[in-house]
């Protein structure tokens, strides 16, 4: 017989869910403030057979104003300025049986340029938002060690997309 070994690596995932609450407060400008939940998960190393990861949850406020550009009867060009605070834990597998683990706490601004919205009816539509420019700013705070560690980001990400529903009443 033969014997075959897996190279490949498990994929890594971020994710979000979350609600937003908006109104129109003028002619085409649309201020909304959301709060959600991020979680990602990182494969990092394999040992032992088994693969050492790094996750991160917690929760973030979004304030943020979006402009509607009416395209046509249903679609709409909605570029979004956007501010997000987030707070969380940050976990790490350094052996099978060692994880080290920390709060953070982070903020950022952005500009999507990239955003579109489709109106399904006057009730309900579809969104979505890929690329946008970003500046982020964390601080990782370990009780244990007495250490911080503070990062800052500026970035044009243009490989996360999202796409959102949203009910109008």
């Amino acid at each position: 017989g033969s014997i075959s070994e897996s190279t490949s690596t498990p994929l890594a995932a971020l994710f979000s869910i979350g609600a937003e609450y908006s109104r129109f407060v003028c002619k085409n400008f649309k201020l909304g403030i959301g709060l959600y939940l991020p979680y990602s998960y990182n494969p990092l190393q394999k040992h032992n057979d088994e693969w050492l990861k790094s996750t991160t949850f917690g929760v973030g406020v979004n304030p943020n104003i979006s402009y509607y550009v009416r395209i046509n009867d249903y679609l709409y060009y909605t570029p979004e300025l956007g501010g997000l605070f987030e707070y969380g834990n940050y976990s790490e597998d350094l052996s099978d049986d060692s994880t080290y683990k920390t709060n953070c706490i982070g903020w950022g601004v952005y500009l999507s340029l990239l955003s579109f919205e489709v109106k399904v009816s006057d009730d309900y539509a579809l969104g979505f938002s890929m690329g946008a420019l970003e500046y982020s700013a964390a601080r990782i705070k370990n009780k244990e060690f007495d250490t911080k560690l503070t990062t800052s980001v500026f970035k044009c990400n243009f490989s996360k997309a999202s796409i959102h529903f949203r009910a109008y009443f």
